[in-house]
């Protein structure tokens, strides 16, 4: 039902979720207030529940409690643990280096996804060479994971936001180039606290 703050359950009331990330990195933090805000519009309540560092990983998405409630559907484990895990996917030039991250049975696949479809055309689609073909088939991959148009089990994640890194470096005034891939200290350009001046 809808109402004045949004919409709520008739029984359950308002939707709370936790989401979590590595404490301490200012760009993720941004990034949970503005969820909030605009999940507020709609009713939902969003609870920060930061850990400092990567603790927050095995203290939430990967404690041995919230992997066996995804892999039992909730029916062992602590399903409570975690709602939403905010991470990025780092990946290198390749642009289909986190899809082994969601074949089944991987230990990196916290969200227990399964699919016997998605599990063969991983290999398809890193074996084309052709940049416009392969770009397709990611695409498509992408779907199995982001909608439900490719069965009931999909959805398992939500794509916030698109980091790029830019990497400057001018030869006459830098004798080295900072790299900085994951961006900790936000912004696109964070790498250039790790430049090397002449």
């Amino acid at each position: 039902m809808l109402g004045g703050g949004g919409y709520t359950h008739p029984d359950r009331g308002r939707l709370s979720l936790r989401v979590g990330t590595t404490g301490g990195n200012e760009l993720r933090e941004a990034q949970q207030e503005i969820l909030a805000e605009q999940l507020a519009i709609a009713g939902v309540e969003i609870v920060v529940d930061n850990v400092d560092g990567d603790e927050y990983f095995l203290a939430q998405p990967f404690a041995t409690e919230a992997l066996l409630a995804s892999v039992t559907k909730g029916a062992q484990g602590d399903p409570g643990l975690w709602d939403i895990a905010q991470f990025a996917c780092a990946g290198g030039p390749w642009p289909g280096a986190n899809s082994d991250n969601y074949l089944s049975g991987r230990s990196s696949n916290p969200y227990a996804f399964a699919n016997v479809d998605f599990d063969a055309k991983v290999p398809t689609c890193d074996a084309m060479l052709d940049n416009v073909e392969r770009a397709a088939c990611y695409n498509d991959l992408d779907r199995y994971l982001t909608t439900l148009e490719k069965g009931p089990d999909g959805l398992v994640v939500i794509p916030i936001t698109q980091k790029p890194s830019f990497y400057g470096y001018a030869s006459s005034v830098l004798s080295g180039a900072g790299i900085a891939s994951d961006a900790d200290a936000a912004g696109p350009l964070a790498n250039v606290v790790d430049f090397s001046f002449k």
